[in-house]
């Protein structure tokens, strides 16, 4: 599809008449790369690709969310572009499929994408570090458990309530 057609069409996604040519010079086709299109341009910190939309102040798009608007049209109020192949730049159309933020929340989840406790990349704190602090909680105090573990006070009276790190026992 051709985005000169779409830019009439949907004038409030903001798109310039320049973004398909703009999309086009930053991907790659990968054949041996499970047939992925690789985004080369910007890319946050998740490795998803963007791209401004061309229109002053219109903002940016992620780089598969074009992808699918230019090869299948407007994306449907409420859903969002989702991985097949569950590579952050790739922008390959047979590779996306529509859902809601839930559907992408429960498909992480089934691939053991979801990152918690000390898989998460911030963790301060290891599964024994909680275990610890639980079992020396009340007869030390949550500052000194704070100071011990380098962490705020805060993250202790969560740990200690099962606000955080309620997955270990």
């Amino acid at each position: 599809m051709n985005i000169s057609k779409l830019h009439p069409k949907f004038p409030d996604l903001g798109f310039s008449d320049t973004i398909e040519d703009r999309f086009w010079k930053n991907v790659v086709v990968v054949p041996y790369d499970r047939g992925c299109w690789i985004w080369t341009a910007h890319t946050n910190e998740k490795g998803y690709g963007h791209i401004g939309r061309g229109a002053v102040g219109a903002g940016q798009i992620k780089a598969h969310a074009l992808s699918w608007i230019l090869h299948y049209g407007r994306i449907p109020e409420g859903q969002c572009v989702l991985h097949r192949c569950d590579n952050p730049p790739c922008v390959n159309p047979n590779h996306l499929w529509l859902g809601t933020k839930g559907d992408n929340n429960r498909d992480a989840a089934s691939k053991g994408r979801n990152h918690h406790g000390e898989t998460h990349r911030f963790a301060k704190l290891t599964n024994l570090d909680i275990l610890n602090i639980r079992s020396l909680w009340p007869e030390v105090s949550q500052s000194e458990l704070a100071r011990r573990y380098g962490v705020n006070w805060s993250a202790i009276w969560k740990i200690i309530h099962r606000k955080r790190w309620a997955h270990i026992a």
